[in-house]
């Protein structure tokens, strides 16, 4: 597994040439993993999960081990097997080198595989920033668009409920004007109708009056009346 299916999919291996075995490494510098890089914030080291690369990068360095040649990375292997030895760093170190020197080793060949194993780093460094990158392209881009999308939603929908709380509050206005107005209109019809309702009673009241009255004061005019209407038909 390489750096890069931390994120995605791994790519393809670039695994500086290794040295002729014939050939002496030549000496680099002490310090040849430091290269320009982007500025960025430097982290605090407590709150970084370096575990899974440290990992990687091990495993990238030994299958791009030197066969037949004692280098750095069978030093640094010496070196830590004297970890929990009670000894002063600088001893341990030339213990280390006495190690690699039962084997053939010389410094020239030790300093010169730094610049070697320098590469590898540098490469799986190379793969992990374009992981990086495809991440940010696939997964943080495609996120910030989606964060785009929808605050331009919100405020289209924002724009709208606008409207529709003005469209909302202008017919509650036109709403309780109307009741307003119903009611006033209601409570003159109701008196309309009352009104009616009591020249009809008082009418009405008059007419059964009056035809009690007329029955009363005049029915013997009437009848009177009625029997010479009689006599004359015969």
């Amino acid at each position: 597994m390489g750096l890069k299916d931390l994120f995605i999919k791994p790519a393809e291996e670039k695994i500086p040439e290794k040295p002729d075995d014939a050939t002496p490494l030549a000496a680099g510098p002490l310090n040849p993993l430091a290269r320009e890089r982007l500025p960025r914030t430097a982290p605090v080291a407590a709150d970084l999960d370096t575990g899974p690369f440290t990992e990687q990068l091990n495993d990238a360095l030994d299958k791009a081990d030197l066969p037949g040649q004692q280098t750095y990375l069978a030093f640094s292997k010496a070196l830590k097997n004297m970890e929990k030895l009670p000894m002063d760093e600088a001893t341990k170190f030339q213990a280390a080198f006495a190690t690699l020197q039962a084997t053939g080793s010389d410094v020239n060949q030790l300093i010169g595989s730094f610049s070697y194993f320098g590469g590898i780093l540098d490469s799986e460094k190379d793969k992990f920033e374009e992981a990086l990158h495809a991440t940010i392209g696939d997964s943080v881009v495609e996120k910030e668009n989606e964060i785009k999308k929808l605050t331009e939603e919100n405020n289209e929908h924002s724009g709208e409920i606008k409207k529709l709380t003005e469209t909302i509050t202008a017919n509650q206005g036109n709403i309780e004007r109307l009741q307003s107005e119903l009611t006033e209109v209601n409570a003159k019809l109701k008196q309309k109708e009352n009104s009616f309702m009591e020249a009809y009673r008082m009418m009405k009241q008059q007419l059964q009056s009056d035809a009690q009255k007329i029955n009363m004061y005049l029915g013997p005019a009437i009848a009177a009346q009625g029997s010479s209407t009689s006599k004359h038909k015969k």
